[in-house]
C-alpha cells in the first residue's frame, strides 16, 4: 500500500525517529545502571562503585562550594553596581540643584530690586545685632537708591523697629512708605 499524502508520510519519519531515540536513550539507562555501575565508571574503565560514590561526593561539595562562591561574586557585584549607580545618581542630582541655584541667582541678578530683596535677605544672616541692622539700613536710605529699592529697604527697616518694639519708628518708616 503506498501513501500519497506527504504530511503523513513526515508525521510517520518523525515518530519513528522519536522512538528510536528513547529506545537508545532506555538502553544506555538500562546498560550503565544494570550492575549499579554508574556510566561514567563504565566509560572510563573504573568498576569500583565505593570509590566512584566518593568521588561524586567530593565533586558535589566542590561544585556547591563553586556554585556558592560565584553566587557570592555575583551578589557583590550586583550590589557594588547598584551603589556605584546610587552613587552616581546622588552626583547628578546635586550637580542638578546646584545648576538650578546658580540659575535662581541670575534671574535675581537681572533684576535690582530683586538683587536687592536678596542682599537683605543675606544681611539678616550675616548681622545679628537688630541695631547695627538698623543703622546698615538706614545707611542704604541715604544713598538715594532707586525707588523700589528704597521701598524694599524701608520695609525692612520697618520689620525691624516692629521686632525690636520700636513701634514709633516702624510707624514713621511705614508713613515714609506710603507718602512715597
Amino acid at each position: 500500500m503506498r501513501i500519497n499524502n506527504p504530511m503523513l508520510t513526515i508525521l510517520t519519519c518523525l515518530t519513528l525517529c522519536a522512538m528510536l531515540i528513547l529506545t537508545n536513550q532506555l538502553l544506555n539507562t538500562q546498560v550503565a545502571t544494570a550492575d549499579g555501575i554508574p556510566a561514567t565508571s563504565l566509560q572510563e574503565g573504573r568498576f569500583n562503585p565505593i570509590q566512584e560514590d566518593e568521588d561524586r561526593e567530593y565533586d558535589e561539595e566542590d561544585e556547591e562550594e563553586h556554585e556558592e562562591e560565584e553566587h557570592d561574586d555575583y551578589e557583590h557585584d550586583v550590589e557594588d553596581f547598584y551603589e556605584d549607580r546610587e552613587n552616581e545618581r546622588g552626583e547628578i542630582e546635586t550637580t542638578l540643584g546646584r545648576l538650578e541655584v546658580i540659575r535662581q541667582l541670575a534671574e535675581i541678578a537681572e533684576n535690582e530690586t530683586a538683587t536687592a530683596a536678596y542682599a537683605l535677605m543675606q544681611m539678616e544672616e550675616i548681622v545679628d545685632d537688630e541695631e547695627e541692622a538698623i543703622e546698615v539700613l538706614n545707611h542704604l536710605l541715604d544713598t538715594d537708591p532707586a525707588k523700589p529699592i528704597k521701598n524694599l529697604i524701608r520695609m525692612k527697616l520697618a520689620e525691624l523697629h516692629i521686632w525690636s518694639d520700636q513701634t514709633e519708628e516702624a510707624t514713621e518708616v511705614l508713613a515714609e512708605l506710603i507718602k512715597d
